[in-house]
């Protein structure tokens, strides 16, 4: 039987959002003090050189626009976003791509002779204050998907819900299909409820400038999708209790039945 075999499936990988990095050079001074978050400790000594800086920037920088190009196609071949969504998070990427690229070009042409550490730990704090690609970008990406994904599922089920009803009807109405089947419309309610409380729009809204202020619909999102995975995952074990009752029904009736008569979802 096939009702929504895959319905739920991948809910809680959607929501994985990029670990924030950590500080963004780590490198410590000579007096054993860690240097604070998106700066570099510089020893008197000189242990830190303008090369190594200038290495450590560009490193950090490249892996971003990895990260920021890993996004991009993301977006691109998400088949549950809604144009809409689409539409905006291919702005916030290609703008986000171009700031971080030009940010890249002016640290692989730096030299010592025409830019100093201080500038180059200025441009560590710009990747880090003014684009936050992990902290922000990422995780706009993975929540809008997530949404609109679980969206997509929800409406899948709500839609099939009646021909799975009329199933287990034809079959007799075996008590522990009907009871999963109650369940399973309670739990995909409840994830309907929970993916609509996240405030995509919001999300989408939040600036890298205005983060950790504005962070609040990021994380009120996430705690609302990640509900809904919840209810969908139960949802899932709902078809399964069904798809078994209505198997093992279907062999009592004719032992060489091999599927159930429950139709398939489109």
């Amino acid at each position: 039987m096939r009702i929504l075999a895959r319905a739920a499936v991948g809910t809680a990988t959607a929501l994985s959002v990029l670990a924030p990095a950590g500080a963004v050079f780590a490198t410590t001074s000579g007096s054993g003090a860690a240097a604070p978050s998106g700066q570099t400790a510089v020893s008197p000594g000189g242990s830190t050189t303008w090369q190594q800086v200038q290495a450590k920037l560009e490193s950090q920088l490249q892996a971003r626009v990895q990260i920021l190009g890993q996004l991009t196609s993301s977006v691109g071949s998400d088949q549950t976003l809604s144009p809409q969504d689409k539409t905006a998070l291919s702005g916030l990427l290609s703008n986000e791509t171009s700031g971080i690229n030009q940010l890249l070009a002016t640290v692989e042409t730096a030299t010592p002779q025409n830019t100093t550490v201080a500038q180059l730990l200025a441009d560590g704090k710009t990747m880090v204050d003014q684009y936050r690609v992990y902290l922000v970008m990422a995780r706009q990406v993975h929540l809008t998907e997530a949404a609109d994904a679980q969206t997509t599922v929800e409406t899948k089920l709500e839609n099939n819900e009646s021909r799975i009803q009329a199933a287990i009807t034809k079959a007799g109405n075996p008590p522990d299909a009907v009871a999963a089947y109650n369940d399973l419309v309670t739990q995909v309610t409840h994830a309907t409820q929970a993916t609509g409380a996240a405030n995509i729009p919001a999300v989408l809204a939040v600036t890298p400038q205005g983060y950790p202020g504005d962070e609040g619909p990021l994380t009120a999102a996430r705690s609302s999708l990640g509900q809904a995975g919840t209810d969908l995952t139960a949802a899932r074990g709902d078809l399964v209790t069904i798809r078994n009752v209505l198997t093992q029904h279907d062999s009592q009736i004719n032992p060489s039945a091999g599927s159930t008569t429950t139709p398939a979802a489109t």
